[in-house]
């Protein structure tokens, strides 16, 4: 990494396994290391390397002194959800934070572990009570943007809450789950958007485009799906990659811009 001047990485590293305990682990210690920066930062904002901005930075920034006290987080109640949606989240999942490599025989051991328990009965609860609050299991993204008031709160129900942390150590890709489970079964939730229980991954995805095609698999974005991402009217798309998608950049590229100039002008 040539240039460090923007980047902060942090100090408590974490080894993550794909759909494990430690993707929210390591969300957590990102809202602690960009909430501890030595900018006060209005809002945080959680993406992945593969996102890339379609707005431009002066329409982002007006954008977020326009929402007054809303948050840029969805979620839909998985209570309300189809019941093969209901049934996935409710199976208990033993040894989801470890990386074994598929088809061994010790990936093969934990998929047997999961479908056993699931013969004996045993199913997790979408309902639940934990540390003196009660909970509705709620689905989002990874991908959202929330204040720094409720940045700090979740940092304290992060802190305070022991028995929801032991819920998720064996959930279904928690990092989708918990933060947005803690933000809508709360006051917060009015700051919110809430969506329909059979809402698509794509639906309660707020802020960026995806084009979700099938379970796990999200499109390589290239030029031809430019015209769909800027009818979108959202502020980020994914996936970008090299090679793939560099026609598309610089399509993106040219109209932010072209908007940042008509912001600047505008003024």
């Amino acid at each position: 990494m040539k240039d460090k001047k923007h980047v902060c990485l942090l100090e408590n590293r974490i080894k993550v396994a794909w759909g494990g305990w430690s993707q929210v682990e390591t969300q957590i210690e990102m809202i602690k290391s960009a909430k501890n920066a030595n900018v006060e930062f209005d809002y945080f904002f959680i993406i992945s390397g593969q996102d890339y901005p379609i707005w431009s930075n002066a329409r982002i920034q007006n954008y977020l002194a326009s929402i007054g006290d809303k948050e840029l987080i969805c979620a839909k109640n998985l209570c309300h959800s189809t019941q093969e949606e209901k049934d996935g989240y409710s199976t208990v999942r033993p040894f989801n934070d470890h990386q074994f490599r598929p088809h061994t025989p010790l990936s093969v051991f934990r998929v047997l572990s999961r479908n056993f328990i699931k013969l004996l009965g045993i199913r997790k609860k979408l309902e639940f009570d934990a540390d003196g609050h009660h909970y509705q299991l709620y689905k989002g993204s990874d991908y959202f943007g929330i204040s720094r008031k409720l940045a700090d709160f979740i940092l304290d129900r992060w802190q305070h809450s022991p028995e929801l942390k032991q819920y998720y150590k064996n959930s279904f890709i928690p990092s989708e789950t918990f933060i947005h489970t803690i933000v809508f079964s709360s006051s917060w939730k009015d700051k919110c958007q809430e969506r329909d229980g059979d809402a698509s991954f794509s639906d309660i995805t707020l802020l960026t485009y995806i084009d979700y095609p099938g379970p796990i698999h999200i499109k390589k974005l290239d030029e031809s799906d430019y015209n769909r991402i800027v009818e979108s009217d959202k502020m980020l798309c994914r996936k970008v990659v090299t090679k793939i998608s560099d026609n598309l950049v610089r399509l993106i590229d040219k109209k932010r811009e072209e908007e940042e100039q008509s912001f600047v002008e505008s003024k």
